[in-house]
């Protein structure tokens, strides 16, 4: 058993986290942020599978998950993992009862997501998983999460 744990993706493990909160199914979504730190933690994740693809957004989206249990998650994170201003902004603000607060930081985030899911490029991008090119995952769970805490989303107008 040990060996097929070994072989857990923490990318596509996060993907399924995201997922869950954009359905708004609240158990399974914690459920698989657990699961997915404990993936990290006890290195079921191959360790050279982790460490060439830097996804910032899928550490973000950990991050974030983590921020909002409060109940000491935590991963050791390579500097790649925290190196992204702007969701560290994010991570600062994302509980602020001011909405305003959040919007520009959100709208850069729509521009980083979508320069990270072109094709154009050899570089590694965030997001190479075509379903996630025009679904700002990491945005939507900020968002759901707001919700669940009752707070108010801003409206993001990117035109």
């Amino acid at each position: 058993m040990n060996g097929l744990l070994r072989m857990m993706n923490w990318v596509s493990m996060t993907n399924s986290m995201a997922f869950s909160f954009l359905l708004d199914w609240r158990e399974p979504a914690i459920y698989q942020g657990y699961l997915t730190y404990a993936t990290l933690n006890c290195q079921y994740q191959l360790k050279e599978c982790y460490e060439q693809d830097h996804r910032r957004a899928h550490a973000f989206m950990l991050r974030l998950f983590a921020d909002w249990r409060g109940d000491g998650l935590s991963q050791a994170w390579p500097s790649w993992g925290t190196d992204v201003p702007l969701y560290n902004g994010i991570l600062e603000r994302w509980r602020d009862p001011n909405h305003e607060v959040l919007t520009p930081w959100l709208l850069a985030a729509c521009d980083r997501h979508t320069q990270e899911s072109r094709d154009d490029t050899e570089n590694s991008k965030d997001f190479t998983d075509r379903r996630l090119t025009r679904t700002p995952v990491e945005i939507l769970m900020v968002l759901r999460l707001r919700q669940w805490m009752g707070l108010a989303n801003p409206v993001i107008d990117i035109r």
